[in-house]
């Protein structure tokens, strides 16, 4: 999707029809899908999506005469689908809808059919927009959320609401889409000095700031609010994944004492769900969340920051970090043209429109093995590619006005797009071992090894890291100046950022270099015109990365735990190229990434001069979170300096020491000389029987 086409598909989305047109054909079946099927794909493509259809005068009677003059009896089964019906691809989600007017009723004139009930999506499907006072605007007005009072279970559940929408002369069916697309006592690696000495080192990377100068009293309040897996109010939450992430932010955000600033990040659930047919849990969340979901969040964010501008003392810019993704090339996952995507896009717009930055992660890979089944961004990243609303187009659908009165528009940048996406880099500025091909944005931060050590949180590796290094930062810089125009904030991100040699992947426009984002450069020139008295002067730029990746003390911090740890050694096979399947579709958004199992396994490679092979030697140790978890399969992956990957499965015996609580440390040793990456991927037994499986970054020494 080229910037070439952002125009007339931002006209397309606002679009406002005046009247309706219902076809019927022979060709309606056919219809519904982007390309040709083979002939024994289509029946079976119909067994699913296939709905009964209005059946007009353009269709057979039910006892037309063929060439001999018999008489044809009607085959059993349903009748071929209406035109333009979305297919049902996840029986049991709610249905969302698009009104051609917002003063159109959901209840479509009456004519819902039965245990079907019809509401506004951005005034009642969560109870974080009911508890908004602000009118809806217009635009957002318009979508409709569809719900059956017991949810349906296959797609024959969802004919006669089809047909209630296909009559109804106020919305169109061929914009209406089922919403179900959306994004785990003695000395070993979990040791106190391993996890601080990790937490060194990604402070080192991303060049975090530690010292304000004596400045921090002419700090403004910050705003980061995280849409991910928790809810402001969870106590429990299914998924701490969004409170790692805070943590992270807040160690950036907040580098010396100040709790009105540890009170500035904030949370609004975005994931609230396990399936797409389990009621959301609004309040301890879930690990999944659909479009409309994550909508809904981004509106209620924005709401509530709004109300808060009342208070004394709030602040006046509004960061948003939505670390989570979703496969945008899983069947109908992204269609511009129907509801849930529509309902996204027009929620991001909104948060745009009154002053909200937003960082959303590029996506991790969930299988580094196979790299090629897993390309591009993930969404809402590639929403990069689209370009923010101006003032006139915000004024336009009813997003002008509000907000703090702090400029928007109208600054020195001239990039401007709807998100911005971040990428993740190793110590090394080489993308991460999860990292997307072909899916690296313009702006990269260290997404390796993230952990603020006081939080007792462990450290992840993936993009949502380097999302949350984005904002973390952004705020800090708008905690001293505030008359920053959002694009200009992230344009000092870029900027300052150190360039790591490749050009982006994807972008609104052009094509250009890959930047690392550095805290301290980026701090130091939005300080740069204001008296060093309020605003520190730092003296810093981005550099080229250590050596040694930036893990300083950390190998060292390993081999003292190494060396008083109870061991089970073992010694490795070899490699071999991975077997690639097609993947199986998750269409539900997930967290980028998922809760490590083996936070600080790592593998070390002595350099080639010390060298006696084989010695390049893993050590693992499970995290105590997953001490009720049994480990079934264990496999690795390597990346060499070519980027070719070679995968090693373990034996049982490695397996059985990894289940062994009373193991300290599980050590292999292989020859693997030019390894520069790695990851582990677990399969694991819940002590509720729930089999799942778990992608783990692994720090190569």
């Amino acid at each position: 999707m080229g910037s070439e086409l952002f125009g007339p598909a931002l006209a397309l989305r606002g679009r406002v029809f005046n009247m309706k047109f219902n076809y019927y054909g022979v060709a309606v079946a056919l219809s519904l899908f982007g390309c040709a099927l083979p002939d024994d794909d289509i029946d079976a493509e119909l067994a699913v999506v296939g709905q009964p259809g209005n059946h007009g005068s353009d269709h057979a009677s039910a006892h037309d005469i063929d060439g001999s003059g018999a008489e044809q009896i009607p085959a059993s089964g349903p009748p071929p689908p209406l035109l333009g019906q979305p297919a049902v691809t996840c029986p049991g989600a709610r249905l969302i809808g698009v009104l051609m007017g917002p003063n159109e009723g959901c209840d479509l004139g009456g004519t819902l059919p039965p245990n079907w009930d019809g509401y506004r999506m951005f005034e009642e499907a969560s109870p974080g927009v009911k508890g908004l006072t602000a009118p809806v605007p217009s635009e957002l007005a318009r979508y409709c959320v569809f719900e059956r009072e017991s949810p349906p279970m296959s797609p024959d559940d969802y004919i006669g609401m089809f047909q209630a929408i296909d009559l109804a002369p106020t919305m169109a069916l061929t914009e209406v889409a089922v919403d179900c697309m959306g994004e785990f006592a003695q000395a070993d690696l979990n040791d106190a000095a391993v996890v601080g000495a990790m937490e060194l080192a990604f402070d080192k990377n991303v060049d975090r700031v530690v010292d304000l100068l004596g400045t921090s009293w002419a700090r403004k309040e910050i705003d980061v609010t995280l849409l991910d897996t928790v809810s402001q109010s969870a106590v429990n939450p299914a998924n701490e994944h969004a409170w790692q992430l805070g943590a992270l932010i807040e160690r950036i955000a907040c580098p010396v004492f100040d709790p009105g600033c540890s009170d500035g990040i904030g949370y609004v659930l975005a994931m609230p769900r396990e399936t797409w047919v389990d009621a959301p849990d609004w309040i301890d969340g879930g690990h999944h969340g659909t479009q409309g979901d994550i909508a809904l969040a981004i509106y209620q964010a924005v709401g509530e920051w709004r109300a808060r501008l009342s208070n004394p003392g709030a602040a006046k810019r509004l960061v948003l970090n939505l670390s989570l993704g979703w496969e945008r090339d899983a069947p109908d996952v992204f269609n511009e043209g129907r509801g849930a995507t529509m309902a996204l896009l027009s929620a991001l717009e909104y948060a745009r429109c009154q002053g909200a930055l937003v960082f959303t992660a590029a996506g991790n890979n969930p299988d580094p093995s196979c790299p090629e089944l897993h390309t591009g961004p993930l969404a809402p990243a590639e929403f990069e590619k689209y370009p923010a609303l101006d003032s006139f187009m915000c004024a336009s659908k009813g997003f002008g006005g509000g907000g703090s009165g702090l400029p928007i528009h109208g600054g020195v940048s001239t990039y401007r797009p709807l998100v911005y996406a971040v990428g993740g880099v190793d110590g090394f500025d080489e993308p991460l071992i999860n990292s997307r091909e072909d899916g690296q944005p313009r702006l990269v931060a260290t997404g390796a090894n993230g952990v603020a050590a006081s939080s007792s949180y462990k450290a992840l590796t993936g993009t949502s890291v380097a999302s949350a290094v984005a904002s973390a930062t952004a705020a800090l810089i708008w905690s001293y100046d505030r008359n920053l125009t959002p694009d200009d904030v992230a344009a000092l991100l870029y900027d300052t950022g150190w360039a790591t040699g490749p050009t982006a992947d994807f972008a609104l426009s052009g094509v250009p270099a890959v930047r690392r984002l550095s805290v301290c450069a980026a701090l130091d020139q939005a300080c740069a015109s204001h008296s060093p008295a309020w605003c520190p002067h730092l003296g810093c730029s981005a550099q080229a990365p250590d050596a040694d990746g930036g893990l300083g003390p950390f190998s060292a911090e390993v081999d003292t735990v190494l060396a008083s740890a109870t061991i089970d050694a073992f010694a490795g096979s070899s490699g071999a190229a991975p077997v690639c399947s097609p993947s199986n579709w998750s269409n539900l958004a997930d967290p980028q990434p998922e809760v490590p199992v083996c936070p600080y396994c790592n593998i070390d490679v002595p350099p080639a001069a010390a060298s006696t092979d084989p010695d390049d030697v893993l050590s693992m140790s499970i995290h105590p979170d997953y001490a009720s978890y049994t480990i079934l399969d264990l496999t690795m992956t390597l990346y060499d300096s070519t980027r070719t990957e070679t995968t090693y499965s373990f034996d049982s015996a490695v397996i059985a020491s990894l289940n062994n609580g009373g193991t300290g440390v599980t050590t292999v040793t292989f020859d693997v000389p030019d390894t520069i990456a790695a990851s582990l991927e677990f399969e694991l037994l819940s002590p509720t029987g729930v089999v799942s499986t778990q992608l783990n970054g692994i720090v190569v020494n």
